[in-house]
């Protein structure tokens, strides 16, 4: 679950070559914007107050990473799937 808790008007996004490539992502649900390349999720907009579930599935001993490069920040983060 990833979260804007922003209280003013800024944008994040979500956006991760490793959770959208082919078979390995299963759904991505929430109150965000999801955009495509092709049939591809490409990246997912989250205004304040917004939130996205994505669901996946974790080979074990692989990080996933992922960032939001808007607003003039890099941030960014990474889901280990222990073994």
């Amino acid at each position: 679950v990833i979260q804007n808790r922003e209280e003013g008007p800024i944008l994040h996004e979500v956006r991760s070559k490793d959770l959208f490539e082919p078979g390995t992502l299963i759904s991505v649900q929430g109150t965000g914007t999801v955009e495509y390349e092709g049939k591809q999720v490409s990246r997912v907009l989250l205004s304040p107050g917004e939130e996205v579930v994505i669901w996946y599935y974790a080979v074990k001993g692989r990080t996933y990473t992922y960032q939001c490069n808007l607003n003039g920040h890099a941030m960014q983060g990474m889901v280990q799937a222990v073994q």
